[in-house]
């Protein structure tokens, strides 16, 4: 499962490579869970 920690924790190691295409993935993930336990 891919989390945000996952995520962040690859911000880190390849901080100058494709972070800011990982980022918004991140947060889709946060806001998909989010809607999620809105149900």
């Amino acid at each position: 499962m891919h989390t945000c920690h996952f995520f962040f924790m690859h911000i880190v190691l390849d901080y100058q490579t494709q972070w800011p295409l990982r980022l918004p993935l991140c947060l889709f993930e946060i806001q998909k869970q989010s809607n999620e336990s809105r149900l």
